[in-house]
């Protein structure tokens, strides 16, 4: 029976599955069979089945069975080599892979046979750019290369190219030998990537000693032996070689492996400089032309490549100053060769950012070449030189031309700047190069055209070396170029005005070349000017720059005679220049707002249009991504070849186009290579555009009808082009995203048309597409049809379209591209039409989707809409999933392949209905789980698949999902998929499978050379992060130990490495054997840091303090800038995070005192150091030092504060730093000044007092910068130009986000400030501006751009506050006082609590006069008062100066007849009341006292006040504040208080408890003896007339108690102690009786018997004057009390005595 070739295909699957499972168990003779059934298949013509068996045998290969050896295993790879013989791609791939399994499984097995593998190997890279060939040969090169092996004794003359190399050296002899015996491009690539491989396995351990690396370096540049005479393809040769470098200096070699390179690189460069010639633009006679060899140059060009990633990449910057001059003078003697230029300005700008202490030197060097290649090419005289001189000149001229903008844009990077006299400089320089007749500031247009001949070429480099510095200098920020824009748009108006660009027809061509050269440097300076100076685009600079983008879209494509200008600029000039000309323009459209262009569209349109229905379209436009649907993406997703395969002649030719100016990156370095994606990027750019003036309100009705009239006309030309074109597709593709931008701008806008003209005509568009089978067209189509259908006017629209869809399907029975197409189109419809719409119609619309999917070809779209539909509305489509789902399924099992990724779409679908569904034995859900076991591997969507399915508990092998993520690393979806599981709270389990997973990672992302963006860099960040947090919750030490094994990181070098000079071991630490032995890139270093300093923000009290501290300085003192500025960072947050922590042995000291020492010595060290950037660092960390505080010990704080006091003169003056610009300077001088204003408001106060015997110095220095700071944020950028600042430079940028910190320096002015300072009075005015000024006065908007800048508004509005509450009382002058009132008020009206306390603390010190200041100020605290009752206390103190100053003011005014008393006692009772009512008495009791002491003369006014508190005060019971304010009045004042003490005696005579609360109190003021003690002490002794004939209540007792205190303090307190004796005898007498309680009774007799002590003679004679019967019972009770022992004394009284006394 002949089977099926699907039965057979299943089969051979089988086979392979039970090998994987089962290899090691399975006998001999299976295996044997199954080679010879391949031979079989080998022999027939089904490649289909070919490609089944290969499979099967990659599976037997894989397991590697016990019984695949001997003769079965030649067999096999015998019956393999023949496979990789045929034509057909899949197979000689498949057969590949296989082969590659066994070298590295089985490697004696292919020990005879290298030639024949390695030409397969050749032969399948001639045909294609899979991987698997050179990966294979990369096998074969490392199988037996031995490091030990000395390949010295080799020569290459006795190599055998049929045995395998031995040594690295061997294996870069062989691909010599390929690369010139193969001339094909993709073979050339592959033979790299096979050195590759085996470089990375034994490049390191094979190179001992210098003399190998020369060697190795030598024979890396000498790979290419033939000259091939096309600069194209020696352009891909040096871009081959160069990434092999790259690779091999970025990864394989040590750290002194590649500083011994540097060494031979910069010397061979000298060497091969005498070899190369350069003829440059000049046409000359061939017999005086200078030509170099083609390899001498490739040879340049990689050794600068690599040059430039040896100082970006590895070599570490202490290895860099032995060299001196010798760095940078082999690269500058390059810059005169017009091919090397760019390169070799791409090395400066990499040295200088790798070592920027060069950068000044650089800067001077550069500008004194050029202004001397300028002056000597003015200088020529064309009768006295000859052509070679003119040649020189110019490319001496481009090429220190570029080497200067290089460094120039480099500078924000490097942190120096650039001096202001260098950049006037340059800009004069520049303005002499782009017009040489230029004169004062007027550029004379009409000299644009006027040079010939051999001048004119000499104007055009000129012109484009002047262009190449202009946009160097626009990276310099609008601090400088708002200065200069006068000068710069002058400029513009060369290559951009209306003379320049509407040119006659006849201009001679090259003088049209020439244009086209000089508006594509111009049109990068202006690209450049609007991205980096956005504080500058006000209204009148985008009017101008949209001038200029129209008339030099004019100039490339003209209204009239359009065609003829495009064929003589596509014949005549290089196409990357129009490209990159074009890019700019459309680039610079796109930031300028359509509202500047409304009388230029069609001008605009043109071009653009020109651009669109272009026939030299490349490549599908990739905004396609952006503005389809993202449930579509995967069905475009394809593979991309290694980037070495894509270098076009497109790429070339932008390539030498570009001006390549460095490009400093704070995350990691691209590769080396130019991803040619400028005339994709111009397309792109043309759509957004497009769509942009198409939406505008200013492009009228009928320009609109007529635009896509001319977009139908050249779509319809474009289907008559051949069929499968790809040049029609791309033509078609990009008409119709134009359209669809247009569209779906409108849609997301909620437009509409109105015109049906124009509807009609786009739904033509349309339709004339929908047959199309191409994927993209058709996704286009059917988006288009959407957003048509959405932005029509008629509501009713939508539902007539829906009907019209179902008619459709029924007409296009027999056409599967419409078939698709309206599948589609549902799809959509789910998408953006209203759900319960759809719901209405999802009958006949499931049963479109259904029909389709029956068809065999087109089926898989519909599979595609369904998972669309189902993505969307779920179980709400259950009923159309299940009705489709089993035809899919059915597909799935017979798919063999198309151009519709349909496993794909089958794959996206089931893992959607698993999300969705529980776990069942329903047979969709089981098929479901096939289709996904199936597939998820081999998808490219596998992992964020499985991220959704985790998510929602589905049950997968989560392991292997783990393992295939972690090898897929460090792509996005791999990256992204830990970021999913991460979230879902994973973390631990990945740490559980992976031990050393996070350092795993970090070796990743060191080792990782493709970021594309920051925003990947950030997500990749993420993941280690999160991870580093699980970590470190588990086991701190562990982390940080990792952490600090990545920033101190070293290699590990063998001992015959260190004998010849090639060990890495650092200056500090040697190696330790551990786990962590990878050598880290900066980069990674840093990011560490940065993990690690959020471990001690995050965990503070579980830190290795001391080892952090010794990690901290061991980076500070190192020689490298950016280590050194990483160790002072993470000793600042060390000293932040852990300065409250005491020591646990002394608890008075704090733990972070212990390392005063080391740390002050890295202050002191850091804080004299000739580095700006260093020092700056060390400034903030002194500041933290020493608030913590991290000593005591005032000489240590003296050493460190002298360096800091020392930089600053009585006559404050910016010192300048030789090798910094005055910015620059500037930036350390306002550090300085912050950090001393710092300390001297937040130290304690042994620091203060350091700082304040430099006061006059402090004080002189701070005027001076807040002076400047005045004028820099109040005054307009153009002022600031001509402006003399006190400090002689501009001290901050005016676009400062934080303005410079001025509330610090006028808060700490203030704090220096007296009444007698001189500069008092404009530090007001300082205060007043600050306190209302939001951002800098010259700043076009009104608001602020987010909430950053109101934050920092906010708080600077606060330090300002606190400012003006230290000098307010300083304030005399009653003007001043009011608008600072007035000021206080509009403050006040901000919503925070903060603001308003210290407004209100400002208000209570100031000191004024004026009524209506007080009357305005108390209106103001009441309003705060009302809106916040949680600052009441704080507004009745601020209210109780009201009170206050209204006393003063009538004591001031109160001798005036005419002065009304009453407003101002009514307003003061006001606050008495509230106060009161708010139980603030001692607010009250304090505004009272001050106010009677200041009311000297005005005493009615101030008795009637006092009165009335008083009464208020006895009315709430507050007796002891009335008692505390009457003692201290004299008898005359006691005058007007005379109803008080009358009201309090009424309650003393009450014997309650509000009685004895006054006599208690009254009780403290005997000794002093007050004058209202007279007026209420007989109401006290009233107590003792009391008659009772009942038991005295409690309070009687109590009161009785109290009088019996205040008689003996008055005894005490009497001068005549025996008459006071006999007043009150009596009294004391009269509490012996039957009412009495006992214990009252006691203390009476003790009180006698004190009483008969201190005055016996003068009590005896007392007594005996008494009755016998009391006088018996006194004795009597005086005896028995003396008599009482100490036992009974302890115990109650046992007396019972009633006696029947007379009362005194």
């Amino acid at each position: 029976m002949r089977y099926s070739t699907a039965a057979r295909w299943a089969a051979l699957s089988i086979v392979g599955n039970l090998y994987i499972e089962f290899g090691q168990k399975i006998p001999s003779p299976p295996t044997d069979d199954f080679i010879e059934l391949s031979k079989r298949i080998y022999k027939g013509n089904d490649n289909q089945l070919k490609i089944a068996n290969l499979k099967t045998l990659i599976d037997i290969t894989k397991a590697r069975p016990g019984n695949l050896s001997g003769s079965t295993m030649q067999e096999c790879i015998k019956v393999l080599i023949r496979y990789g013989n045929e034509k057909f791609k899949e197979i000689k791939i498949r057969s590949a892979k296989a082969l590659r399994n066994i070298v590295s499984k089985s490697p004696n097995s292919v020990l005879t046979i290298y030639e024949h593998l390695a030409q397969t190997c050749i032969k399948g890279m001639e045909e294609n750019t899979d991987s698997v060939f050179y990966s294979l040969l990369g096998e074969l090169f490392a199988l037996q290369i031995d490091p030990k092996f000395d390949w010295k004794t080799c020569s290459p003359s006795r190599r055998n190219m049929e045995t395998y190399p031995k040594s690295i050296m061997d294996a870069i002899f062989y691909v010599t030998q390929y690369y010139s015996k193969n001339s094909q491009h993709e073979v050339k690539v592959g033979l790299i990537k096979a050195l590759d491989i085996a470089l990375k396995k034994f490049l390191k351990d094979s190179l001992h000693s210098t003399s190998d690396i020369n060697t190795f370096l030598e024979n890396i540049i000498g790979i290419p032996r033939l000259s091939i005479g096309n600069d194209y393809d020696n352009w891909r040769i040096g871009e081959n070689l160069t990434w092999l470098l790259y690779k091999c200096i970025a990864f394989y070699l040590s750290v002194r492996q590649v500083t011994a390179a540097l060494s031979y690189i910069l010397n061979k460069l000298t060497e091969l400089k005498s070899q190369v010639h350069d003829s440059g633009v000049i046409e000359m006679e061939t017999s005086s032309k200078r030509f170099t060899d083609p390899l001498i140059e490739i040879q340049v060009t990689v050794l600068l490549s690599t040059l430039s990633l040896i100082f970006s990449r590895v070599i570490p910057e202490r290895d860099l100053p032995p060299h001196g001059e010798n760095l940078y003078k082999p690269i500058l003697c390059y810059l005169s060769c017009a091919r090397l230029s760019k390169t070799a300005s791409r090395v400066l700008g990499s040295l200088t950012y790798k070592y920027p202490s060069i950068h000044f030197q650089l800067l001077h060097l550069l500008l004194t070449y050029t202004t001397i290649a300028h002056a000597e090419l003015a200088g020529l005289k064309p009768e006295q030189c000859t052509k070679e001189s003119f040649q020189d000149c110019m490319n001496s001229l481009l090429g220190n031309s570029l080497a200067l903008a290089t460094i120039i844009k480099c500078s924000p990077a490097v942190n120096r700047g650039i001096p202001n006299e260098i950049s006037s400089t340059v800009l004069n320089t520049v303005k002499a190069m782009i017009s040489g007749e230029y004169q004062g500031e007027v550029v004379d247009d009409e000299n644009v055209f006027k040079d010939e001949g051999l001048a004119h070429e000499i104007n055009n480099v000129k012109r484009e070396a002047g262009w190449i510095l202009v946009e160097a200098l626009m990276h310099l920020g609008p601090s400088w170029v708002g200065g200069c824009l006068t000068s710069i748009f002058s400029l513009w108006k060369l290559p951009f005005g209306r003379q320049s660009c509407i040119i006659e027809e006849n201009i001679p061509v090259h003088k049209l070349v020439s244009e086209v050269i000089h508006k594509r440097a111009a049109s990068s300076s202006l690209l450049a000017f609007i991205k980096n100076n956005t504080s500058l685009l006000n209204p009148q600079i985008f009017k101008l720059i949209s001038v200029f983008l129209a008339n030099a879209l004019q100039f490339v494509c003209p209204q009239k005679k359009s065609t003829v200008r495009k064929q003589l600029l596509d014949q005549h000039c290089q196409q990357g220049d129009l490209i990159l000309l074009k890019k700019n323009l459309f680039e610079c459209l796109k930031y300028v707002s359509t509202q500047y262009l409304a009388n230029k569209i069609p001008l605009l349109l043109h071009p653009i249009c020109s651009e669109i229905v272009s026939d030299k379209i490349n490549s599908f436009p990739s905004i396609h991504e952006e503005w389809l649907s993202p449930e579509d993406h995967y069905l475009n997703l394809k593979k991309s070849p290694h980037p070495l395969f894509e270098l076009s002649q497109n790429c070339y030719q932008e390539y030498l186009s570009d001006n390549l100016l460095w490009k400093p990156y704070q995350d990691k370095n691209q590769e080396n290579i130019p991803k040619g994606a400028h005339h994709q990027d111009m397309i792109n750019t043309a759509l957004i555009v497009f769509s942009e003036i198409f939406t505008s309100p200013n492009f009228n009705v009928s320009n609109r009808q007529k635009l896509f009239k001319y977009l139908s006309q050249h779509l319809s030309n474009s289907l008559k082009l051949k069929e499968n074109s790809v040049h029609k597709y791309l033509k078609m593709t990009t008409i119709l995203l134009a359209t669809l931008g247009a569209l779906r701008k409108l849609a997301l806008a909620r437009a509409v048309i109105t015109d049906s003209e124009l509807i009609t005509s786009i739904r033509a568009m349309f339709d004339s597409v929908e047959s199309i089978s191409h994927q993209l067209v058709k996704r286009i189509y059917a988006e288009g049809m959407i957003y048509l259908c959405k932005v029509m006017a008629d509501p009713q629209q939508i539902p007539v379209f829906i009907k019209e869809v179902e008619h459709r399907i029924i007409l296009s029975e027999h056409n599967p591209g419409v078939k698709s197409a309206i599948v589609l189109l549902v799809a959509g419809m789910y998408k953006h039409f209203d759900i319960a719409l759809m719901e209405k119609n999802q009958l006949s619309l499931g049963h479109i989707i259904q029909s389709i999917s029956r068809d065999a070809e087109v089926g898989g779209w519909a599979i595609h809409a369904l998972y669309k539909i189902y993505n969307l509305c779920g179980h709400r489509v259950e009923a159309i999933i299940k009705a489709t789902f089993p035809l899919g399924f059915h597909h799935y099992l017979d798919f063999q392949g198309s151009g519709f990724n349909f496993r794909e779409s089958m794959l996206m679908l089931c893992m959607k209905y698993l999300q969705l569904n529980e776990a069942t034995q329903d047979l969709l859900y089981l098929r479901s789980e096939m289709v996904w076991e199936d597939r998820w591997e081999a998808s490219s969507y596998g992992l964020e698949c499985s991220s959704s399915l985790i998510q929602n508990n589905v049950k997968l092998d989560f392991n292997r999902v783990f393992e295939v993520a972690i090898a897929k690393l460090p792509s996005q979806d791999a990256v992204d998929y830990f970021l999913d599981l991460l979230s879902f709270g994973y973390g631990a389990y990945f740490l559980v499978l992976a031990e050393n997973l996070i350092y795993e990672l970090f070796i990743v992302f060191d080792e990782w050379d493709s970021w594309k963006n920051k925003e990947e860099l950030k997500k990749f960040e993420e993941v280690i992060e999160s991870l580093l947090i699980i970590e470190a919750n588990k086991n701190m030490q562990k982390s940080i130990e990792m952490l600090k094994a990545i920033i101190t990181s070293v290699e590990a070098e063998t001992a015959k490495e260190e004998a010849h000079g090639l060990s890495s071991h650092d200056d500090r630490e040697t190696t330790k054997i551990s786990i962590y032995k990878h050598h880290f890139t900066h980069y990674s270093k840093t990011l560490a840091l940065k993990f690690l300093i959020f471990l001690i923000s995050t965990y503070p009290n579980a830190l290795p303090v001391e080892e952090l501290i010794n990690l901290g300085c061991h980076l500070a003192s190192t020689e490298s800038e950016s280590l050194k500025i990483l160790g002072l960072k993470l000793i600042r947050k060390i000293y932040k995070v852990c300065g409250h922590i005491k020591d646990d042995e002394d608890p008075n000291k704090l733990m972070i005192e212990l390392y005063e020492a080391q740390v002050s010595a890295i202050i002191r060290e850091c804080i004299n150091s000739k580095n700006i950037n260093i020092e700056i660092q060390a400034n903030k960390l002194l500041l933290q030092f020493l608030i913590t505080p991290g000593t005591q010990e005032t000489s240590v704080v003296n050493k460190i504060l002298a360096p800091l006091v020392s930089g600053l003169s009585e006559t404050p003056k910016i010192a300048q730093v030789e090798g910094y610009s005055d910015h620059t300077c500037a930036k350390l001088f306002l550090s300085k000044l912050v950090t001393l204003s710092k300390l001297l408001l937040d130290t304690p106060h042994f620091i203060q007092s350091l700082l304040l015997a430099q006061k006059s110095l402090l004080i002189a220095n701070l005027n001076a910068i807040v002076t400047d700071m005045s004028v820099i944020f109040t005054q307009p950028k153009l002022t600031l130009k001509s402006y003399e600042f006190v400090l002689g430079h501009q001290v901050v940028d005016q676009d400062h986000p934080k303005m410079g910190k001025i509330e610090v320096l006028v808060y700490a002015l203030a704090y220096l400030a007296d009444s007698e300072s001189p500069y008092l009075a404009m530090l007001i005015a300082d205060i007043y501006i600050f306190l209302f000024l939001p951002y800098n006065a010259s700043r076009e908007s009104a608001q602020f751009k987010n909430q950053l800048e109101v934050d920092y508004f906010m708080h600077r509005r606060k330090q300002i506050l606190k400012a003006l509450q230290l000098i307010i009382s300083y304030i005399k002058d009653s003007r001043v006082i009011k608008e600072v009132i007035s000021g206080l008020e509009l403050c006040a009206k901000v919503p925070d609590i903060e603001h308003k306390k210290i407004v209100l603390k400002i208000c209570s010190g100031i000191c004024s006069d004026d009524a209506e200041n007080v009357k305005t100020i108390e209106k103001l605290i009441t309003v705060i008062k009302e809106m916040h009752k949680e600052i009441e206390k704080e507004c009745m103190e601020s209210w109780s100066w009201c009170a206050i100053q209204y006393s003063e003011i009538l004591q001031n005014e109160g001798l005036d007849e005419h002065t009304d008393v009453t407003q101002y006692m009514k307003n003061m009772a006001i606050f008495f009341e509230e106060a009161i009512k708010g139980n603030y008495i001692e607010i009250v009791k304090e505004t009272i006292e001050k106010i009677w002491t200041q009311a000297e003369t005005f005493e009615d006014f101030k008795g009637k006040i006092a009165n009335k508190v008083i009464a208020s005060l006895i009315k709430i019971e507050n007796y002891e504040v009335v008692i505390d304010f009457l003692v201290k009045r004299n008898i005359e004042d006691l005058s007007y208080f005379s109803g008080a003490i009358n009201e309090l005696g009424e309650i003393l005579r009450e014997f309650s408890q509000r009685s004895i609360k006054i006599t208690s109190h009254l009780s403290q003021f005997i000794a002093t003896s007050p004058p209202v003690l007279p007026h209420l002490i007989p109401h006290i002794f009233s107590i003792f007339q009391l008659k009772k004939n009942s038991e005295f209540s409690t309070y009687e007792t109590n009161m009785q108690s109290e009088a019996l205190k205040i008689l003996l303090l008055l005894f005490k307190n009497s001068p005549d102690k025996n008459k006071a004796l006999r007043s009150i005898i009596p009294m004391i007498l009269s509490l012996y009786s039957s009412q009495t309680t006992l214990p009252l009774i006691k203390t009476v007799t003790k009180a006698l018997q004190h009483l008969a002590a201190t005055c016996s003679a003068a009590f005896k004679e007392i007594i005996l004057s008494l009755p016998d019967h009391e006088k018996k019972f006194l004795e009597k009770q005086l005896i028995s009390s003396q008599q009482v022992g100490p036992a009974v004394a302890s115990s109650q009284p046992t007396i019972t005595l009633q006696l029947k006394l007379k009362k005194p």
